[in-house]
């Protein structure tokens, strides 16, 4: 939170007033995380930050969020019962053995 706190305010004296405001408005007056995190990542790239130097906790949380934020829920659900019905075949070789795994 410290870095974030620091980083918000090194974008206040870089970007412009409406900028700024635009993404106080948008993120609710940075309550909405997720929109921040987006706009921060795209305000670090445009403006040549490199986040790794100087906020490497900031960096490496908006890295996750940007990794989780491309996760599909359904195809995450999907996957999970390929594996279980892969898991349950292959120790699976008869009745007993399938309710023991179950």
């Amino acid at each position: 939170m410290k870095e974030l706190e620091l980083f918000v305010s090194k974008l206040k004296e870089i970007l412009p007033y409406v900028a700024y405001e635009m993404i106080v408005e948008a993120t609710e007056n940075f309550k909405e995380l997720d929109k921040l995190c987006t706009y921060l990542i795209k305000l670090s790239r445009e403006n040549h930050i490199d986040l790794s130097i100087n906020f490497p906790e900031l960096n490496k949380f908006l890295s996750y969020t940007e990794l989780r934020q491309k996760i599909d829920p359904v195809e995450l659900f999907k996957e999970e019962e390929r594996l279980k019905t892969e898991i349950n075949a292959a120790f699976s070789m008869d009745q007993s053995r399938r309710d023991i795994v179950f």
